[in-house]
């Protein structure tokens, strides 16, 4: 008595014997098809999904608001979370006015301050992109953490990015004007790009103090702890990846 090497079914000479095993496998493979197409669909959805959200971000935009807080930047105190957008504008109109700084006034300010000399532009922007995104990251990063841990209003990091990232929309114009300057006026354009900085740090630090309520008695810790941490952290950062 023979049986089926698939199966193991009992095979009988006079009767033609259909493998369920076999079958079963062919059948199989559809399913395998279905699934590599339901992925596909999934990836689609997604992609989709993403484009939707991004449109929807961009058209909650009110152009009216954002001159507000360029007008008066202490008027981000009331933005909430739902109001994030502001924040995403603020810190990417920081960074990217910051390396058109570097690409535009790069090889001047590099020559007066022996700091970031290159021949080569492009990496100078590049350069000063990093730098912009470790000195914004580190500084509201800094406020986030001394701020719940000394203010007496804790916010969760969307609330901090939204109002503490708003307020940066108006120093994007500094350095978008040092910039300009650089073509033709490296010394002005070093005055005004110091002005920006010690601007824009004293602001935030000023501001963060109003925004997370930080008493008197803890006020001192508070601004030391944060400027102190901030310089730090993008000394550091800078040694290590752009030097």
């Amino acid at each position: 008595m023979s049986y089926c090497t698939h199966c193991g079914e009992k095979l009988d000479a006079n009767t033609k014997h259909h493998c369920n095993e076999i079958a079963a496998t062919s059948e199989s493979s559809p399913i395998h098809t279905n699934s590599t197409n339901t992925n596909s669909t999934n990836d689609k959805t997604n992609t989709n999904a993403l484009n939707e959200k991004m449109k929807d971000a961009i058209q909650q935009v009110d152009k009216n608001k954002l001159v507000d807080i360029i007008r008066n930047p202490i008027g981000s105190l009331t933005l909430t979370k739902n109001d994030m957008v502001y924040g995403i504008i603020g810190i990417a109109a920081s960074v990217l006015s910051f390396s058109f700084l570097g690409f535009a006034a790069g090889n001047k300010l590099g020559a007066l301050t022996l700091y970031f000399y290159d021949v080569n532009e492009f990496l100078i922007a590049m350069r000063f992109l990093l730098l912009g995104v470790i000195s914004i990251a580190a500084l509201l990063g800094m406020m986030f953490l001394f701020g719940n841990r000394f203010g007496s209003k804790k916010y969760t990091w969307k609330e901090s990015l939204t109002s503490l990232g708003a307020i940066q929309t108006v120093f994007a114009a500094g350095f978008l004007l040092s910039g300009l300057l650089g073509f033709f006026a490296a010394n002005l354009s070093l005055f005004i790009l110091s002005i920006t900085c010690l601007s824009a740090l004293s602001f935030t630090v000023l501001f963060g103090v109003k925004f997370f309520s930080v008493k008197e008695n803890k006020l001192f810790l508070f601004v030391i702890l944060s400027i102190t941490g901030y310089l730090l952290i993008v000394y550091i950062l800078t040694q290590l990846v752009i030097i």
